[in-house]
């Protein structure tokens, strides 16, 4: 029978969020405190990168949720522009398991300043030796605050919005003017990575949708509201790109970074404008969820519920 760990090309799906609050990291404890409410849930292995800023600030996650084994050279500062330190989070089914999923991962540039171990509802330091500081049996893991209810009912409210003011486009060449208070709400919605996000997923996977998303975009961005422009920027970057349209893409970039010089998304369009990168991988980024996922596991920052 082949062992687990010698089974080839594992299935490795990615994704990133955003931290909203300025959280300063001062030790693993303090971390594993502070941000267990931004780790996605996830019923697979999986290995975190919770990135740090120069003050010590977590600025974001990237997860790589494996089924089967993890071995893959990965890249620093994978869309957070200010990342400039790094602590991995393994979760395995087994202590052990999670120790051989963090022996797999071969980091250029950066030294982690920590490496965690998870498993059955407790963590470890894998880096810390002293069971004074780091008991052998590990600590408890701390629970999650209940998932409020109200607000993800409100999420899946907003997004079904979404959809049918796309369906309403794709019906009719002239819609007139969307409504103030509809465009408001629409627009407030964008703080809230779960709704950017799945307008993305739906653009990436629903390719006859772009352009009734560009007319909505463009209409909005004519009008007299500006709340969140750089997003709609950023949307009408990331569909060109996925075109392959460089020139456009390069424009709508940097128009959402005029207003929003530290937008992530922006930045990472920039950079993979930059490098040349091929489409067919920003666009896959935001595939290997579905909008129902997004909505439920995405997690909540204080600037969301406005």
């Amino acid at each position: 029978m082949q062992n687990e760990s010698q089974i080839p090309n594992p299935t490795i799906r990615t994704n990133r969020f955003e931290i909203g609050n300025s959280i300063k990291i001062t030790g693993p404890g303090q971390m594993m405190q502070e941000l267990v409410e931004y780790f996605p849930k996830s019923d697979a292995e999986d290995v975190l990168f919770v990135w740090l800023d120069s003050l010590d600030q977590a600025v974001g996650i990237e997860q790589l949720a494996v089924e089967t084994t993890l071995e893959r050279k990965i890249s620093p500062k994978q869309g957070f522009s200010s990342a400039e330190k790094l602590i991995v989070v393994s979760r395995g089914r087994s202590k052990s398991r999670a120790s051989e999923m963090a022996d797999t991962l071969e980091i250029d540039e950066f030294t982690p300043l920590d490496v965690l171990l998870v498993a059955d509802g407790r963590w470890w330091s894998k880096l810390c030796k002293d069971p004074d500081c780091c008991p052998l049996d590990g600590r408890d893991l701390p629970n999650r605050k209940p998932v409020d209810s109200d607000y993800l009912s409100k999420r899946h409210e907003i997004w079904f919005q979404w959809l049918t003011l796309v369906q309403s486009f794709s019906q009719q060449s002239d819609v007139g003017e969307v409504a103030s208070s509809q465009e408001s709400i629409l627009r407030n919605s964008l703080d809230d990575l779960a709704i950017r996000d799945c307008a993305l997923n739906h653009l990436a996977i629903n390719r006859d949708s772009q352009p009734v998303w560009i007319r909505i975009c463009k209409q909005f961005l004519a009008g007299s509201q500006t709340h969140n422009n750089h997003v709609l920027y950023c949307l009408l970057a990331a569909i060109y790109f996925s075109n392959d349209d460089s020139v456009e893409a390069d424009f709508y970039t940097k128009q959402s970074l005029l207003i929003e010089p530290k937008y992530s998304l922006a930045l990472l369009m920039q950079h993979g404008l930059e490098i040349k990168m091929d489409c067919k991988k920003v666009v896959a980024a935001f595939t290997h969820f579905t909008p129902e996922e997004l909505l439920q596991n995405t997690p909540v920052r204080n600037s969301d519920k406005k």
